[in-house]
């Protein structure tokens, strides 16, 4: 398992911040809310509108200190 990131930065001079990274990766048929679920999560938005993901989408959160990196595959 990967080791996490030390930050060089130091809280109060006590105790060094540490960053965490995830890489989560969502599979399933086509059309049961992937990318909804996502959108969601990630930007606080929902929309309607049905449009088809071709490929892999990629998105970016940051919560704290800690990266989720969330891929989604079409299907």
């Amino acid at each position: 398992m990967r080791q996490p990131f030390i930050s060089p930065h130091v809280d109060s001079g006590t105790m060094a911040e540490v960053a965490k990274s995830f890489k989560v990766v969502l599979l399933g048929e086509g059309a049961v809310g992937k990318t909804s679920l996502v959108r969601k999560f990630v930007e606080g938005s929902f929309s309607d509108d049905y449009i088809t993901t071709i490929g892999v989408n990629v998105k970016k959160k940051i919560i704290g200190s800690t990266t989720l990196m969330i891929c989604y595959i079409y299907g």
